[in-house]
């Protein structure tokens, strides 16, 4: 009888995708957090190195990104057993030129249309302009590390572990959709979305941590939300011992809609996540992590290069 009332409070099997999706947001939060940690750990020793060594553009890259993004996205697929294929891709090449072209497209379309339309800059969407004092050599120097390792280190986190472990859960052409759905749902919460409730007075480190929870939430839920859809049946998953863990989700799903609508910021967001869509259905075509690594790379190299004739335009007129 004791047995029958534990097993009836453990999770059903049905909430597998819940529970893996909770799990795939706090490793997430987890390698975020160590990569903070790792690139504080070595800032000072990198500033005291001499200019011949390395710039910290591209040290601080590599320590950032390859040291804490994909050295986690490695270890995490290693003990999941999620496979990670960074090879040469054997089939649907072409789709390497598609990843690799169309972000840049889209940045300008945006670029135009936030101009034309709305009269806002590409470097207002990213908040970030250059000076009179950067020249062409600095930008290069600056973007390009940043592209190239960046790309490596969230192509891994994001389509090496949590698309490769969603794709051994889930049908793969439904793991490519949910990838940048994802991805949406956990990158503008702990970084923008609590903004407001640290100017209030609550401790940045209780913020990030309210962020965090409410991040898992939000994965958590959208896993019962997909398990819904594919069952047709809602109300036989939502359970008592879920409420707390979606009301967090629920406030997660209201502060990614805020940041949805933070003009100008958003329009940099939307474009990054659309990224990260085309990096998905590549992936899935290619199987290879360096199509989506492609994707990510040209379209931080485009945002640099945008930003820099908007900045340089500016201080010509």
């Amino acid at each position: 009888m004791a047995g029958t009332r534990l097993r009836d409070r453990l999770p059903h099997e049905r909430d597998t995708e819940a529970f893996v999706f909770g799990l795939l947001a706090l490793f997430v939060a987890g390698v975020t957090f160590w990569s903070s940690l790792l690139a504080d750990a070595a800032g000072p020793l990198l500033a005291s190195l001499p200019p011949r060594v390395g710039s910290p553009f591209l040290l601080g890259a590599v320590v950032w990104h390859l040291g804490g993004l994909g050295l986690g996205a490695v270890v995490y697929a290693r003990a999941r057993d999620v496979g990670l294929p960074m090879g040469w891709p054997t089939r649907d090449r072409h789709w390497l030129l598609v990843a690799a072209v169309t972000p840049p497209v889209l940045v300008c379309v945006a670029t135009v249309v936030g101009t034309v339309v709305t009269d806002t800059s590409l470097a207002s969407m990213v908040g970030t302009r250059y000076g009179p004092e950067a020249d062409l050599g600095f930008v290069v120097g600056s973007v390009l590390p940043s592209a190239a390792f960046g790309a490596a280190g969230y192509g891994l986190l994001y389509h090496g572990a949590v698309q490769g472990r969603l794709r051994r859960l889930l049908p793969h052409s439904h793991a490519a959709a949910l990838t940048p759905l994802l991805v949406w749902f956990s990158e503008p919460i702990p970084a923008a979305g609590f903004r407001t409730i640290v100017r209030e007075g609550v401790p940045p480190m209780l913020a990030l941590s309210l962020g965090v929870a409410a991040t898992v939430g939000l994965w958590f839920g959208t896993g019962l939300c997909y398990r819904a859809w594919v069952e047709r049946t809602p109300k036989r998953l939502v359970r008592p011992m879920y409420v707390p863990l979606l009301a967090l989700g629920l406030l997660g799903f209201v502060t990614a809609l805020g940041a949805a609508v933070d003009l100008p910021r958003a329009g940099y967001d939307l474009l990054r996540v659309a990224t990260v869509g085309v990096g998905a259905y590549g992936y899935e075509r290619t199987r290879s992590v360096l199509t989506p690594v492609l994707a990510l790379a040209t379209f931080e190299v485009a945002v640099g290069v945008v930003v820099y004739a908007e900045s340089m335009t500016v201080l010509a007129t």
